[in-house]
């Protein structure tokens, strides 16, 4: 171990030569000669280590998504778990604040969503300024542009769509936010692109024109020009929309999440191609010919002193008419058996079959590790990544389903809040403020209560059912004790609306009645209580004395 020397100057060690080029150098923050092995990182802000490696990162990530069958697993595992088949506006708005019964609330709310179910949902893409995708497509594509490349990106478009409404989006491609000209700004006012004020706060994002390689391919050339589009225009709407994961203090830009998976995800390829190399040699069989020829010492000869044998060196003439003899006679052969060909052999000589070695591999176990590690690092599940649930049993499934769908929980309402709830303001106001399409709920100014307007979320569908037998049973029971509503019962079997729910079990029970069908025509399982109670009822209005009947 090498010896750690203490600086010469005491009271001031940064003074000390050695410990200036140690404290410059991108080493880690360790004394002279080393307290440790391995790798040593270096003391450095967030916004530091996300500008050195972001693109790279952003790249193997979206290249392992596109390319690694595990990779492509978890970005549809958790894409369809966090947006699912179709985000669902549930609007709450506060009755209070604007001054309204809560009755004018939830009738104002219901036809809110009404009108944006319907929009968000048709085919004609009103929320897309592409117009190629529903709401729900163009948010599965920017949870999935997160979950590469670390970060999201949209920029509000006026843009008129054929029901009327102007609002929609157009997602970016996060390569485009930079530095005008790739020139760095040194007072600290633009960090990525990114214009920040004095506490950080983002106020205005530069955006490249062109992707820095669509010039290569589709053309025109890049002319190199940046657009700087302010977060928010002079009366509060949104022009940008920008999400990423805080991981840290002080961040401008995010990270992929795939970065801590990329090495065990290579690792895994690496040595899944090396076990096929591997097997294939085993399949291999291979013939050779033993002779008593001393072919070390012949080689030797010829490889080590090949200029001293061809000046008429005995060994490597004898040598050479041998194997040129030899080739001759083995040409000559046309000796079959069948159709088997028979090799007759020179004096002394062997035909052996030689084999690759077979020995035991231990692919399945490293596998497993290895992609227990990966589920880790990618916030899935073994089984949902692997799609392999030969050893899992129910109680190892439902906890690992509890823990990953909480995580699930939470990037789900980080995303709808930072990036689509924007979206659906923006929306509302073009449909109460700037239309009048929407009548106010309230007399206040929209942008005065616009909070109060717009509280709620998306949902989509809930945690899935292992055993839904056992876990309807548990929810009806909590329903019936007033822990849950029948919008969480409806939420978990398919995101479907109350309301409509309701209102389509009035209309069988209507129907019902029209053609005189009782609830044990339908459900037989109650028909023998019913009996039992039409019977009790019989013997109850019977007189007194007039006995049961023949027995």
């Amino acid at each position: 171990m090498a010896e750690i020397v203490a600086p010469q100057n005491v009271n001031n060690p940064g003074q000390d030569p050695r410990w200036l080029g140690f404290i410059n150098s991108p080493g880690g923050m360790m004394p002279p000669g080393g307290m440790g092995w391995g790798y040593r990182p270096y003391l450095t802000t967030s916004d530091t280590q996300v500008y050195r490696n972001k693109d790279q990162f952003a790249n193997d990530a979206r290249d392992a998504a596109r390319a690694n069958p595990f990779g492509r697993s978890a970005l549809r595992v958790t894409t369809d778990a966090i947006i699912g088949k179709e985000l669902t506006l549930f609007l709450a708005p506060d009755a209070k604040a604007l001054g309204v019964t809560q009755d004018e609330a939830e009738a104002w709310a219901e036809m809110v969503e009404q009108l944006w179910n319907s929009a968000a949902n048709s085919p004609a893409c009103h929320f897309d300024a592409q117009r190629k995708q529903t709401f729900s497509g163009l948010m599965r594509t920017a949870y999935q542009e997160y979950y590469t490349g670390g970060e999201c990106l949209g920029s509000f478009k006026w843009k008129q769509s054929s029901n009327g409404q102007r609002t929609c989006v157009y997602l970016i491609a996060s390569e485009r936010l930079s530095d005008p000209h790739g020139v760095m700004d040194y007072t600290g006012k633009r960090r990525m692109g990114v214009e920040r004020d004095s506490e950080g706060a983002p106020l205005a994002y530069h955006i490249r024109q062109k992707h820095p390689n669509d010039s290569l391919l589709f053309g025109p050339p890049d002319k190199m020009q940046w657009w700087r589009i302010p977060r928010q225009n002079q009366w509060g709407r949104w022009n940008i929309i920008h999400y990423y994961e805080q991981d840290r203090v002080d961040m401008t830009r995010g990270l992929s999440a795939f970065t801590t998976a990329l090495l065990p995800m290579r690792l895994l390829d690496d040595y899944n191609k090396t076990e096929l190399e591997s097997a294939a040699l085993r399949a291999t069989y291979a013939a050779v010919i033993e002779s008593e020829l001393d072919y070390d010492k012949a080689m030797g000869v010829i490889g080590s002193e090949y200029a001293n044998a061809v000046k008429g060196n005995p060994l490597f003439d004898f040598t050479m008419r041998m194997m040129a003899d030899n080739a001759t006679f083995y040409r000559g052969q046309d000796l079959h058996f069948g159709k088997s060909k028979v090799s007759h052999l020179l004096p002394n000589e062997e035909l052996k079959m030689v084999q690759g070695n077979n020995g035991h591999s231990i692919l399945k176990d490293f596998n497993q590790s290895q992609l227990q590690i990966l589920a880790s690092a990618l916030g899935v599940a073994y089984e949902s990544l692997t799609k392999d649930y030969s050893s899992t049993n129910y109680s190892g499934a439902r906890a690992a389903l509890y823990d990953v769908w909480r995580s699930y929980e939470v990037q789900r309402e980080g995303f709808i809040r930072n990036f689509a709830w924007p979206i659906f303001i923006n929306w509302l106001e073009e449909m109460v403020a700037l239309r009048g399409v929407i009548p106010m709920l309230g007399s206040q100014n929209f942008y005065d209560r616009v909070d109060a307007l717009t509280y709620g979320t998306f949902e989509t569908w809930a945690k899935p059912r292992l055993d839904p037998h056992h876990e309807t049973n548990a929810d009806i029971a909590l329903y019936k004790a007033g822990a849950l509503t029948l919008r969480d019962l409806t939420r978990t079997d398919g995101n479907l609306d109350w309301r409509k729910t309701l209102r389509a079990r009035a209309q069988e029970k209507a129907e019902m009645d029209r053609l005189g069908l009782k609830p044990e025509d339908i459900d037989w399982d109650i028909l023998p209580e019913v009996q039992k109670a039409e019977a009790a009822q019989t013997a109850a209005e019977r007189p007194a004395g007039s006995g049961s009947g023949p027995q």
